[in-house]
């Protein structure tokens, strides 16, 4: 092989490292874990479906009344979550604090149905999620459904 193919191989090389480092840099690095579903709330029995397609993750469950649900989830800073669930009034808060201490972090739209929030601070691995669901009535089976929509990975 001479000098001028050698330098070529080593150029396309390169590039093709260089393609494939910015392609695998720029996904999203958002990891849940299933491990520490808990039904903290009085009625209704939670479980946790994971879909990796989506990115998603979704609470089923049998419930007559008001129930919350909580996760340890670990998603980057500035990430918006939606919970749409029908007819369901829905609220989000988040916790470090492993007693739970919620602090409202979502607004509601017109729909009564739709929830956008957004955070800005830094969490660390292991925060809790709480989805709240109230005016549900009736018995039978409710997916109410938390889905990565945008996030900046800066987990200190």
């Amino acid at each position: 092989m001479n000098a001028r193919a050698q330098v070529s191989l080593e150029l396309m090389l390169l590039v093709m490292a260089m393609l494939l480092y910015l392609q695998t840099s720029t996904l999203p690095m958002v990891q849940l874990s299933s491990k520490a579903v808990q039904d903290v709330g009085s009625v209704g029995k939670a479980r946790l479906a994971f879909d990796a397609v989506h990115d998603s993750i979704a609470w089923v469950g049998h419930s007559t009344g008001e129930s919350r649900r909580t996760l340890e989830v670990f998603l980057p800073a500035q990430t918006r979550l939606s919970c749409d669930a029908g007819q369901a009034s829905l609220s989000f808060a988040v916790s470090l604090d492993p007693s739970l201490e919620r602090v409202p972090a979502c607004a509601q739209d017109q729909d009564n149905d739709d929830f956008q929030c957004s955070h800005s601070k830094a969490f660390g691995p292991g925060f809790k999620l709480g989805c709240r669901t109230r005016a549900w009535q009736g018995p039978g089976w409710k997916t109410v459904s938390i889905e990565k929509v945008s996030g900046v990975v800066t987990v200190e």
